[in-house]
C-alpha cells in the first residue's frame, strides 16, 4: 500500500494511500480517511503522527504532529509497516515565531487569503522531548505559516494594512522567538494563534487630550521597542 499525494504543492491538502498498483491516468481503490496499513519511516519511536515527504511516495515519515495518526507500529526506527488513521490531525500545537515582522495576505493566492488576518511564515513547531524533559523548537521539521486575526480600525483600515505590508509591523502581542499555542482551523485549513482578537492599539499623543474630546496622535508599533510611525489618527 503506497501513499500517493495529489498534484499539489500545498502541504495541507489531503493525500491518499493506494490499495493496489495504479498506472498513470488509471483508476483504482485508495483510502482518503480512516484506518489503513502503510509504510512509515519512523524517525523517533515516540512520534505519534506521520506526514508526507515531498517527492517520496514509498513511505510516510513519522512526526510529532501531522495529518495522519499512527495507531500501531513495531518497535525501533526505520521504515516499518504501521497501522495509521488518515486525516486525524492534532487539534492543538505550539510554534516558535521567527521574527516580529508580520505579513498581510497575498492578494493573488488561491484559494483567496483573508485581508483581515496577519500571517507569519517559517514558524518552527515546538515539541516535548522525553529524553531531555523539556520543550524545544524543532528545526528539522517543516515550518508552518501561522495566522492571527487582526482588528484593523475601519476609517484608517487601508492605511494600516499598507503600513503593515511595507514594514511588517503592527500592534501584535506576539513577536520574535515567542512560543504561541495554535489550533487547527478546519474551515480555513490553517494554523491559527489561540488568542484574543488583536484590536488593542497604542498611540502617542501629539497634543493634549481633553476629557470627552479628541486629539491628534501617532500610531505606535512594536519592533523590539515601541516605535511611533508616520500615521496620524484623531
Amino acid at each position: 500500500m503506497t501513499p500517493q499525494k495529489y498534484e499539489c504543492h500545498e502541504p495541507k491538502h489531503p493525500y491518499v494511500i493506494l490499495l493496489e498498483p495504479l498506472q498513470p491516468d488509471g483508476i483504482g481503490e485508495a483510502v482518503l480517511a480512516g484506518v489503513a496499513i502503510t509504510k512509515v519511516n519512523v524517525i523517533r519511536e515516540l512520534d505519534p503522527f506521520a506526514e508526507v515527504v515531498e517527492g517520496n511516495t514509498a513511505s510516510l515519515r513519522s512526526a510529532p504532529h501531522g495529518r495522519t495518526r499512527i495507531l500501531w507500529k513495531p518497535p525501533g526506527t526505520g521504515v516499518k509497516w504501521c497501522v495509521v488513521r488518515i486525516s486525524d490531525r492534532p487539534r492543538f500545537a505550539v510554534f516558535e515565531l521567527p521574527t516580529t515582522k508580520w505579513k498581510t495576505r497575498d492578494a493573488s493566492a488561491y484559494p483567496p487569503e483573508p485581508d483581515g488576518w496577519a500571517k507569519m511564515p517559517g514558524c518552527k513547531p515546538v515539541f516535548y522531548f522525553a529524553d531531555g524533559y523539556t520543550y524545544v523548537a524543532e528545526g528539522n521539521e517543516d515550518p508552518e505559516t501561522i495566522w492571527h486575526q487582526v482588528g484593523y480600525p475601519p476609517k484608517e483600515r487601508d492605511d494600516v494594512i499598507a503600513l503593515q505590508t511595507s514594514t511588517g509591523l503592527w500592534p501584535a502581542k506576539f513577536g520574535d522567538k515567542d512560543w504561541a499555542w495554535c489550533f487547527w482551523n478546519d474551515h480555513e485549513c490553517r494554523w491559527q494563534i489561540l488568542a484574543s482578537y488583536e484590536d488593542h492599539w497604542r498611540f502617542q499623543l501629539l497634543e493634549p487630550l481633553p476629557q470627552c474630546d479628541s486629539a491628534l496622535a501617532k500610531l505606535v508599533l512594536y519592533d523590539s521597542v515601541d516605535c511611533p510611525v508616520d500615521l496620524t489618527f484623531t
